[in-house]
């Protein structure tokens, strides 16, 4: 087997650390959606990526926030990361938020608290009691950071297709229970009661 070596020059390349931090995000919100894909084995058995998805829509949304602040933040939590940004920025988070979920801006804080360590939590899923995480407000948030960035952020360019991607509405289930293996099993809720699949939503 052959092996490669990848290096990834710092900078990389003329864009700014912040721009930079969006276009990584922006990677995490392609691989969420792809994982988020079910697909069918030669048996026709279902085949997904649910925790890779729920950890990449978590990272995207950790990235997006980390694009909007002002100056650097080391953390991962996305309540913290989000009570950090300029009033501008949340409100503009807060409004699209609100049209995407149908949840108020009360709802928004305790939402966070919930999903603030999903990033973390579902990369050792095995590890714990057993977790539950609304998947539509989870991904309800990262389309809302993204969109903030596209209108307070208007010269950081994205194709057209990117765009129809990370805006399009998914077609989600309001409850399903997966066996991941080994045991495992989780339950994928939808914290909106299906809000998020109707036209109002895109």
């Amino acid at each position: 087997m052959k092996r490669f070596n990848v290096a990834a020059p710092t900078p990389q390349g003329p864009l700014d650390l912040n721009q930079q931090t969006f276009a990584l995000g922006m990677n995490f919100h392609e691989a969420a959606i792809r994982a988020g894909e079910t697909r069918l084995d030669s048996s026709g058995k279902p085949v997904d990526a649910l925790c890779p998805m729920i950890v990449s829509y978590a990272f995207a949304a950790e990235l997006y926030l980390k694009a909007l602040s002002l100056r650097p933040i080391k953390n991962h939590r996305l309540n913290v990361l989000f009570s950090r940004l300029d009033s501008e920025t949340r409100l503009a988070i807060e409004v699209t938020y609100m049209t995407i979920s149908g949840r108020s801006s009360a709802e928004l804080q305790a939402d966070l608290r919930a999903l603030a360590s999903a990033f973390v939590e579902w990369r050792y899923i095995y590890e714990g009691d057993g977790l539950q995480v609304h998947t539509n407000l989870l991904i309800a948030f990262v389309k809302s950071t993204y969109r903030a960035i596209r209108t307070l952020r208007p010269a950081w360019e994205v194709s057209p297709d990117a765009q129809e991607r990370f805006t399009a509405n998914e077609v989600t289930p309001s409850m399903t229970v997966k066996n991941l293996g080994g045991g495992t099993f989780l339950h994928v809720v939808d914290g909106t009661g299906g809000a998020l699949n109707t036209p109002e939503a895109r």
